[in-house]
C-alpha cells in the first residue's frame, strides 16, 4: 500500500467522523509530509546505532527516537513487550530484540 493512499484512507475516515471534507493537495501535502517524516527518523535511528557503534538499529533506538511522545512511547513499550514475549515462545535468550537492520557502511 501506497504512502499517499493510506493517507487518503485515513483522511477519508476523519472526514466521515468529522463531517469534513479534505481536497487532494491536502492529502499529498500529508502524505509528503509524512515521507519526509520518515526519512528524518531513519536519518536519526542511524544515527543512534552509530553513535553506540552499531550496525543496527535496536528497540532501545526506537525508544530514543519517540522519547517525548508519551502516548508513542508507551505504544513502543507495548509492541516491544509483545515482541519478546513472542520470541521468548520461540527461543528464550538475552539478546535485545533487533527491530530493522540497517547497514551504515554504504
Amino acid at each position: 500500500m501506497s504512502l499517499h493512499y493510506a493517507v487518503g484512507k485515513i483522511c477519508t475516515e476523519v472526514a466521515e467522523g468529522f463531517k469534513v471534507q479534505f481536497s487532494k493537495e491536502f492529502i499529498a501535502t500529508v502524505a509528503d509530509l509524512a515521507f519526509r517524516q520518515a526519512g528524518i527518523f531513519a536519518e536519526d535511528l542511524e544515527a543512534f546505532a552509530k553513535h553506540a557503534k552499531r550496525t543496527t538499529v535496536t528497540i532501545e533506538d526506537v525508544k530514543l527516537l519517540v522519547r517525548r511522545s508519551k502516548s508513542l512511547h508507551d505504544h513502543i513499550e507495548k509492541m516491544a513487550a509483545n515482541f519478546v514475549k513472542g520470541k521468548n515462545k520461540k527461543k528464550i535468550t538475552d539478546e535485545e530484540p533487533v527491530i530493522h537492520t540497517i547497514d551504515l557502511d554504504c
